[in-house]
């Protein structure tokens, strides 16, 4: 809400990559000082049976693989 807001605040996010079973850790990046550059809501209608998809887009200083 703070990039709603019009302050950026930069954090280190990591993605990970489970196994089928979602116990395990397969792979992990590392995003280094990123912030949210956009982001998407779907409208939301209780009487349809569709799934909601939101969609994030973070932009980031550095990207490591784990």
């Amino acid at each position: 809400m703070t990039a709603v807001n019009g302050k950026v605040v930069r954090r280190n996010v990591s993605i990970l990559l489970l196994d089928s079973d979602s116990v395990a850790e397969v792979t992990r990046w590392d995003l280094v000082n990123a912030w949210p550059k956009q982001w998407r809501g779907s409208v939301l209608n209780g009487l349809a049976r569709e799934v909601a998809i939101e969609s994030l887009t973070l932009v980031y200083e550095t990207l490591e693989r784990a």
